[in-house]
């Protein structure tokens, strides 16, 4: 409101100087004119005064002038209207505008910072988590080679016992069967497993007689 009232003054100022200037012009200058100005305003006058150009025209040339003269005094009051209370209260409009890119430049820092922290600190406790992971998957599989490596002994165990007995039932029933020694079957191989005290066995009693 204060600075369109300012506009307002400052506009009927101009239209009245302006007025006055045009008034002075009319009643004083004569033909010969060394300006075009001069000129147009001699022929405004004359227009005037043989009434082609009427009192209510020129009263709208005037208002058309003056509300353009109040925009352009508004804006220029209204930007100082809001440009001087914060000068006033936080210093020159440059300062504050430095004032303000820096603080943006400090805080873009600061976020810079924190956001490289935190990603360092990701990655590490991401390599640690894949530490941890490849030391257990390290123990597993040595257990498994273990458990294996013992399953596989156990296998062969069995598989030599199994054999061991399949030729001492063999020993057996060779020797009860009473072959003469016509007649009598080969002997059966020893397992290769077997251990060499045991690849050879003594006849039994009751059938060494009767051969």
């Amino acid at each position: 409101m204060i600075s369109l009232f300012y506009a307002f003054v400052l506009a009927v100022w101009i239209i009245i100087i302006g007025m006055l200037v045009q008034l002075w012009y009319f009643v004083s200058i004569r033909p010969p004119f060394r300006s075009s100005y001069l000129r147009r305003v001699y022929t405004y006058r004359v227009l005037w005064q043989y009434g082609v150009i009427t009192d209510a025209d020129y009263g709208l040339v005037l208002a058309v002038y003056t509300v353009l003269i109040m925009v352009l005094l508004s804006q220029v009051f209204h930007g100082a209207s809001i440009a001087n209370p914060i000068s006033r209260l936080m210093g020159p409009l440059d300062t504050i505008h430095d004032d303000a890119m820096i603080g943006l430049l400090q805080a873009h820092i600061r976020h810079f910072v924190l956001l490289t922290r935190e990603h360092a600190q990701a990655v590490l406790r991401l390599e640690q988590v894949n530490s941890q992971l490849k030391s257990k998957m390290d123990s597993m599989q040595a257990e498994y080679d273990l458990m294996t490596g013992l399953y596989q002994d156990q296998m062969r165990t069995l598989e030599e016992r199994d054999a061991r007995v399949a030729y001492l039932e063999g020993k057996l029933n060779e020797s009860g069967r009473r072959y003469s020694t016509s007649n009598a079957a080969t002997t059966m191989a020893p397992p290769y497993s077997a251990p060499a005290g045991q690849s050879l066995f003594s006849d039994l009693p009751f059938g060494s007689g009767e051969n």
